[in-house]
């Protein structure tokens, strides 16, 4: 008997389950636990540097214990990107990774404004042209969806 850690919440539609570093479901979240989860994607309350990362990840089918959602390499590469971003003292919601073919990364960031992000380009410049941004926001820039910081340096937004 092998007892699986519980390394991080995956997000899948309206499914919430904990996920092990070989991506096998080990249990959906509690009842409570759900509740939690959802006040800090709604912004109901602030995201807490101590706890698990949240993926979101679409999923066709829904998982259940045991269930191998992702493959070992793909989980550990998502748990590595949720640990750069906390080591860049990043606050945030959730995060949607890349697929199999891209490279772009989806931030829901403390403030509610989704991030696109790309992987192959430094995370800690992409985090400072979006501090500077919300620093320096210009009025009107409330309603947007989402903000791309993939460019360093540049700030492109669309608008709702």
């Amino acid at each position: 008997i092998e007892e699986r850690v519980k390394n991080f919440v995956l997000h899948s539609r309206q499914q919430y389950a904990w996920v092990d570093y070989q991506g096998v479901v080990t249990e959906e979240l509690t009842v409570d636990e759900k509740r939690h989860v959802q006040a800090l994607l709604l912004g109901q309350r602030s995201p807490d540097p101590s706890e698990p990362p949240i993926i979101k990840r679409n999923l066709d089918e829904l998982v259940s214990s045991g269930y191998q959602a992702f493959g070992t390499n793909e989980a550990k590469r998502w748990i590595g990107l949720a640990e750069q971003l906390r080591s860049l003292n990043v606050s945030y919601r959730e995060f949607e990774p890349p697929g199999v073919s891209s490279t772009l990364m989806r931030v829901l960031s403390k403030e509610g404004y989704e991030l696109l992000m790309d992987i192959t380009v430094p995370l800690d410049i992409q985090i400072a042209t979006y501090n500077a941004f919300i620093k320096a926001k210009p009025e009107g820039v409330e309603q947007v969806e989402y903000i791309d910081v993939r460019v360093p340096g540049r700030v492109y937004l669309k608008e709702i």
